[in-house]
């Protein structure tokens, strides 16, 4: 059985030393934190495979979006961006 790619070793990420390889910290987490921890994983995993398809059909723009969704999950993850940026916010102007 093939292995799929890792979308995040392409550009330069690996998975195991952005939270520590050593131990899982997830599991000094409380559950809803590790449940929301494991979901944005998985959420930024399959944007990685996404991307690879949307890459290999030649759909460059596609791919591009997908790959900052993929960028922006990493970043929420790593508690560098929050999670609810730009909700609630409608354009008042119009």
């Amino acid at each position: 059985m093939p292995v799929e790619p890792d979308f995040g070793a392409e550009i330069g990420i690996d998975h195991a030393t952005q939270r520590g390889a050593a131990e899982d910290p997830l599991m000094d987490k409380p559950a809803p934190a590790r449940r929301r921890a494991e979901t944005l994983d998985y959420i930024q995993s399959m944007l990685g495979q996404l991307r690879i398809m949307a890459d290999t059909e030649r759909c460059g723009m596609l791919a591009y979006l997908i790959e900052m969704a993929y960028v922006e999950a990493g970043d929420v993850i790593r508690g560098e961006r929050l999670s609810n940026v730009g909700l609630n916010k409608r354009n008042t102007s119009a």
